[in-house]
């Protein structure tokens, strides 16, 4: 036992002396790529919520970070610069770039870019303190020393995997949680860059020499006091924004039981006017044959017209399909619809017991139709037209396909990240989540996009019962309950 004990103190030994005979070039290299992990962490947040060309530049982006922070270090090293002045410089050429790929806000940007920044200035520190406990007067030197070096990297190595989980998860949920809106990350963006100024001005510097013994230990209780806040602070604002979905979603399940209880009525109502329509039919002949009979073209043409007002809306159709709730779904939306003053197209292949959960069929459409309709709505408000709604399911082999194609204005349409949300105020977004959790639950896929005026979403239910799709959102949509 004291062999191997001898043996390991030798190797710890070896490794002390090989530390502390690094270059300058290492050391100001690894104070440039204390970075490169925030960068990493800065493009999880967002992989997400990006696809196609953009995914492959934040992929890309981060060897290249790999090799110019090499570079960077390199040339300070050269010319014995310290590194923090080219780390200012990347972060401001990084984060408009980061805008651009992203397709996110500048604030949500900011609260992502500064949240990561915090913690490498974090980091930074405490490799700081303890530096200044094991190198004292050769503090003053431009890098790092080794036993920095090794602090950094160690508490890297730590903070990554437990963060990779929230950049994954946490971080892109509450980048387009729709209980979050623009002003609210207006604000949020500020805590991580205050705290990221507060402790780059108090980090430890040649001041310390003076004094050290007496300052350190207090410096490492300042930094984790402030770190044990931030973490409590996210703590806490992630609880509460789950709070708020949870109510919300809540609220969602009534008022979706609400809807159910008026599209029955409202088809309850559309039979028995149709019933009054043929039983009054009649009525209406006998009154215009005698007009006609009379010579009174005009009362004739007249009565005609008021007759057509009357009855335009019963003219839509009180079955599209053979399934009971999706019929209901569609009277009632094709019907909102057509008081808009759109064009309806309908054509719908739903058997009476679909593969599918019929809760999941009826969910998705009442979503994407009541999107399409306020849609109409705002349009026809607008006065800008033509105004048309264009409904396909059919059943395949694959699962059920359900199109809603409808004119909108573009500009009430807005994009978070890789996501298009409502331009107005409330409970956006949670209508599309419900969406595409049910294709996902089903195997599904989901696919949104604008085309000039006409907002086209595409959905495919699949037939895997219980199942879970992992495939990616070709986009999303333009407005949400």
């Amino acid at each position: 036992m004291g062999a191997a004990l001898a043996a390991f103190g030798q190797v710890l030994a070896g490794i002390v002396r090989l530390l502390a005979h690094l270059p300058q070039w290492a050391l100001a290299v690894s104070e440039t790529f204390v970075g490169l992990p925030a960068v990493v962490l800065c493009v999880v947040s967002c992989m997400g919520l990006v696809e196609g060309k953009r995914g492959r530049l934040l992929r890309t982006s981060i060897p290249i970070a790999a090799v110019l922070l090499t570079v960077e270090g390199l040339l300070c090293s050269a010319h014995n610069l310290p590194t923090w002045p080219l780390s200012m410089l990347d972060l401001l050429v990084f984060f408009p770039l980061y805008i651009r790929i992203s397709g996110l806000t500048p604030a949500r940007a900011a609260f992502v870019v500064m949240t990561n920044v915090f913690v490498a200035v974090d980091i930074v520190y405490y490799a700081a303190v303890v530096d200044a406990l094991a190198v004292g007067d050769e503090l003053s030197a431009v890098y790092l020393a080794w036993p920095g070096l090794v602090i950094q990297w160690l508490l890297w190595a730590i903070a990554l995997p437990i963060l990779w989980h929230a950049a994954r998860k946490v971080m892109p949920h509450s980048l387009t949680s729709p209980v979050v809106g623009e002003r609210a990350w207006r604000t949020l963006w500020l805590m991580p860059t205050v705290l990221t100024l507060v402790v780059q001005v108090l980090r430890p510097g040649d001041v310390w020499i003076y004094g050290l013994d007496r300052v350190a230990r207090d410096a490492i209780v300042f930094m984790t006091v402030v770190s044990a806040l931030a973490v409590m602070t996210y703590l806490q604002m992630w609880r509460l924004m789950c709070q708020s979905e949870r109510r919300i979603q809540t609220e969602r399940e009534l008022r979706r039981a609400e809807l159910a209880r008026e599209q029955v009525a409202h088809l309850d109502e559309r039979i028995e006017a149709s019933r009054r329509q043929r039983h009054d039919l009649r009525h209406h002949v006998h009154a215009l044959q005698a007009l006609l009979s009379q010579g009174d073209a005009d009362m004739a043409r007249s009565y005609l017209a008021e007759l057509d007002d009357d009855i335009r809306l019963e003219e839509a159709p009180i079955r599209y399909c053979d399934n009971p709730a999706v019929n209901t779904a569609l009277v009632y939306y094709c019907d909102a619809a057509c008081r808009a003053g759109a064009q309806v197209d309908v054509s719908a292949r739903v058997p009476y017991e679909p593969v599918q959960r019929q809760i999941d069929v009826v969910s998705v459409l009442s979503n994407l139709l009541e999107n399409a309709v306020n849609a109409l709505r705002e349009q026809a408000a607008e006065g800008r037209g033509p105004l048309t709604l264009r409904v396909r399911i059919d059943e395949q082999p694959a699962g059920l396909y359900v199109t809603v194609d409808n004119t909108c204005l573009p500009e009430r349409v807005h994009r978070v990240g890789g996501e298009f949300v409502s331009a107005k105020q409330g409970l956006h977004g949670l209508g599309l989540q419900s969406v595409r959790e049910a294709a996902r639950r089903t195997g599904g896929v989901t696919r949104f996009e604008l085309d000039g005026s006409v907002f086209r979403a595409s959905v495919l239910l699949g037939t895997e019962a219980g199942g879970a799709a992992d495939a990616e959102t070709a986009g999303e949509t333009q407005a949400d309950v």
